[in-house]
């Protein structure tokens, strides 16, 4: 089964753990859930969504110390993620991925976007080192938690779930404790926090064709490639397998 990817306004955010009476449940009821997801984001020819990052210093923090917006788009056969500087495009084609912090570009082959897997929780979900699931309700949401056993830099991660199977939002809980203060060496240390919210979802996409044109990013020629203008002085890695 293949789990749907992974997903902020800023609020003052609460751990899901706080309050909620949580009940236990099966990898069984788990993986239904978890198709219900896949299924809403499959019947969807189009869409877009916006992604915020909120990083928190602690599992229990409510104030972040930092905040991110991004958005991702699927029309049709082909997808945009953008988020932190990065952005990634893919089309049956060819696939490109832009780090503007470090002015690199990398192509690589094509696919056809595969719409259940949005940013942010696509690393999620490693099966072999779940050792537990849970679930909730609150205000008509549903709320999953999983939790991890030692191997991934998470420790568990929580779901808020819209009735129709829409992800509104994943916090992932990181296991490693970080200081609080990377200027001071006698700050305490504490688990970071990962907020990742998807709001404003609408079917109506409206971009640029020039967004999954190869010719905006790349020419080809005599089989090689190289960055189109726009993208001249900018670091070139040509990572194709070729077929």
């Amino acid at each position: 089964m293949k789990t749907i990817a992974a997903l902020l306004g800023i609020l003052m955010l609460c751990a899901f753990t706080g309050n909620t009476s949580w009940e236990g449940m099966d990898r069984k009821e788990y993986d239904r859930l978890m198709n219900k997801c896949d299924s809403f984001y499959k019947a969807q020819k189009n869409f877009e969504v916006r992604v915020t990052h909120i990083s928190f210093r602690g599992h229990d923090a409510v104030t972040p110390y930092e905040t991110s917006f991004g958005k991702s788009v699927v029309a049709g056969s082909n997808s945009y993620h953008g988020i932190l500087g990065v952005h990634t495009i893919q089309t049956p084609q060819f696939k490109i991925i832009l780090d503007s912090t470090s002015r690199t570009m990398f192509l690589d082959n094509g696919a056809v976007a595969d719409k259940n897997q949005l940013p942010s929780f696509a690393e999620l979900n490693v099966q072999q080192y779940i050792t537990g699931y849970k679930k909730a309700s609150r205000e008509n949401k549903l709320l999953i938690h999983v939790d991890y056993d030692k191997g991934p830099a998470y420790e568990a991660h929580e779901l808020v779930v819209a009735p129709n199977g829409l992800i509104e939002q994943v916090a992932i809980y990181y296991r490693k404790a970080y200081s609080t203060d990377v200027n001071n060496p006698n700050a305490p240390k504490a688990k970071p926090k990962l907020v990742v919210k998807y709001d404003r979802f609408s079917t109506k996409v409206n971009v640029s064709s020039a967004l999954f044109n190869a010719n905006t990013y790349y020419r080809i020629n005599k089989g090689t490639a190289t960055p189109s203008a726009a993208f001249q002085g900018w670091k070139f890695h040509d990572i194709r397998i070729k077929k």
